[in-house]
């Protein structure tokens, strides 16, 4: 992909996101999203010590739990957009939380960094996945593990498909592509798995339509029958 145009799809994609913390969007979509991504950070085996990147941050609610989760772990949240780190700031301090502006296809950070990658519903927004993968695959060390959740992908997108017109969205890819972009990118025991959310709570109609839901029952149907894709690979 031409870089330039790389460079002008993520701040279109970064002025989305700014409108969404602003209309206050991203309290709704980590209230959708809890379960399930506690369900997946709950897989992580945090140890005393280890680093954690959460990718697509938002509001900071994933990286919370993680810091509770392992009282001993250093956690870094990584979001594009200033307004979304500055929600994830506003809640009560965690010195072992530090929230980064940042994007994807570009860390501000060494190789080797961290032990463990999470990102959830974050891949279908770039506009370069493969490097956007490549970039994890970098600032992993050996035996770190990346847990990449997708609520968003070509099996629900078939149920739904005005998904695929939905504000940022860049890529739908199903499973095979999942696994074929992890395997290119250099990760190794690529596991799968589908995660569904039988006691989400919906939000409402009008919010269910600001995320390209068709309706509040249709997104209901796609949590509980479908659920979020999980697919985690390992660095050698």
């Amino acid at each position: 992909m031409n870089p330039n145009m790389a460079n002008l799809e993520i701040l279109d994609l970064k002025s989305v996101f700014e409108r969404w913390a602003l209309e206050g969007l991203e309290q709704e979509m980590a209230s959708v999203h809890r379960r399930t991504a506690n369900d997946v950070l709950s897989r992580i085996p945090l140890s005393p010590g280890d680093r954690i990147l959460d990718v697509g941050t938002g509001n900071g609610f994933a990286a919370r739990t993680l810091a509770s989760q392992e009282p001993h772990a250093q956690v870094y949240g990584l979001d594009l957009s200033p307004n979304m780190v500055r929600s994830a700031n506003s809640h009560e301090s965690e010195s072992r939380i530090e929230y980064i502006i940042g994007e994807m296809h570009s860390y501000p950070f060494k190789d080797n960094s961290f032990g463990y990658v999470f990102m959830m519903d974050v891949i279908e927004y770039s506009p370069d996945p493969e490097q956007a993968l490549r970039e994890i695959h970098r600032v992993l060390r050996p035996e770190g593990q990346l847990y990449c959740a997708n609520l968003f992908y070509k099996e629900v997108v078939n149920i739904q498909p005005e998904l695929a017109d939905r504000d940022g969205i860049q890529l739908c890819w199903g499973k095979d592509e999942f696994r074929k972009a992890f395997r290119t990118s250099g990760f190794t025991s690529i596991q799968q798995t589908h995660i569904p959310d039988t006691e989400v709570t919906i939000p409402s109609e009008e919010s269910c339509k600001q995320m390209g839901w068709d309706s509040r029952t249709q997104a209901e149907t796609v949590y509980r029958d479908l659920g979020a894709l999980l697919t985690t690979g390992v660095v050698d």
